[in-house]
C-alpha cells in the first residue's frame, strides 16, 4: 500500500433526521485514507446527494454505519438497487457497523424491494462488525469505535476513529450526548466530524453547540466540522466561528462541502 497523501472528505449530507434547512441526512465521503472511497453512514438521500456532487456509487468500496436508526442508513434499499440495475457494479462492498447491521440492512431492502434482498448479487457483500472498545481493520485503515449514548441497550451507537500509518486520524461522533469518553475518542484527531443538533440544550439525546464550545479547546483537535445539524445550528455559522477556542477551527457544514485534510495539518 502506497504512503497516504492528502485525503479529500465530502459532506454528502449535514443535516438531522428531519432534513432541517432542506439539506441531506448526514454522512460523509472519504477518498485517500482507504483503498477505495469509504463513506460515513448512508440515509435516505445520500444516493441523491452523491449525485449531486458527481460522485460514484461504485466507486464505494465500503460504508461505516455508526448506528442504525434510519436516517443513517436507509438509503441503502437504493444503493442495492443502483448497483443491480443501473450501473451494474462487480467490486466487493464491505458494510461496518455494530452487531445487527447485516439482518438490520436486509431487512429494510426487503421491506423496500421485496426478494432483491435474496437476490445472487453481481458483487461480494462483506458484514464485519465493530463493537465498543474494539478496533478493526477495514479495507487498509485501523477502525477504532467508542460508545455513543444515543440508542436504549441492547442497540448500539457508535462513535468510529480512522487511522492509518502515514495518514491523518479523522473522528467521527456518530449521534450522542458528550460524555467523557466521547471526547477521549475525538482526542488529538487531525479532524473530527461531530454531530450538533441545536444551539442550547435540551436536544435529547444529542450534543449542541453550548456544550461543544466548552469542551474542544482542550481536545487538541484543529478543526472541527458540525454536521447533523438543526436549523437553528445553520443560521448561527458566523456565530459559532467567532466562538470557537483558539486555536481551533469550527466549520459548519453544508451539503456539498469538500476539504482535504493531511496528517498534523489540514486544508480548505
Amino acid at each position: 500500500m502506497t504512503e497516504v497523501g492528502r485525503v479529500l472528505l465530502r459532506i454528502v449530507g449535514s443535516a438531522d433526521a428531519f432534513n432541517a434547512a432542506g439539506r441531506g441526512h448526514s454522512c460523509t465521503w472519504i477518498e485517500g485514507l482507504a483503498e477505495r472511497p469509504v463513506m460515513v453512514d448512508f440515509g435516505p438521500t445520500a444516493l441523491m446527494g452523491l449525485k449531486r456532487v458527481r460522485l460514484a456509487p461504485s466507486a464505494l468500496g465500503g460504508i461505516a454505519l455508526t448506528h442504525l436508526h434510519g436516517d443513517h442508513f436507509g438509503g441503502l434499499p437504493l444503493l442495492w438497487i443502483d448497483a443491480l440495475y443501473r450501473r451494474v457494479r462487480t467490486a466487493p462492498l464491505s458494510i461496518l457497523g455494530p452487531p445487527g447491521t447485516r439482518e438490520a440492512v436486509l431487512g429494510v431492502v426487503r421491506a423496500f424491494y421485496g426478494d432483491v434482498a435474496d437476490r445472487d448479487l453481481p458483487f461480494a457483500v462483506d458484514w464485519p462488525t465493530i463493537r465498543p472498545g474494539q478496533t478493526v481493520s477495514w479495507l487498509g485503515l485501523d477502525v477504532t469505535a467508542w460508545h455513543a449514548p444515543h440508542l436504549d441497550p441492547p442497540a448500539l451507537s457508535l462513535g468510529l476513529r480512522f487511522a492509518r500509518p502515514g495518514g491523518p486520524t479523522v473522528a467521527f461522533t456518530g449521534d450522542t450526548q458528550l460524555t467523557g469518553e466521547v471526547l477521549d475518542g475525538l482526542r488529538g484527531a487531525d479532524l473530527a466530524v461531530v454531530e450538533c443538533s441545536a444551539m442550547e440544550p435540551p436536544a435529547g439525546r444529542h450534543v449542541t453547540w453550548r456544550e461543544w464550545r466548552s469542551a474542544l479547546a482542550d481536545l487538541g483537535v484543529p478543526r472541527v466540522v458540525l454536521t447533523h445539524l438543526g436549523e437553528d445550528v445553520r443560521a448561527a455559522a458566523d456565530r459559532i466561528a467567532a466562538e470557537a477556542p483558539a486555536g481551533v477551527e469550527v466549520m459548519v457544514a453544508e451539503d456539498g462541502m469538500r476539504f482535504s485534510v493531511r496528517a498534523g495539518k489540514d486544508s480548505g
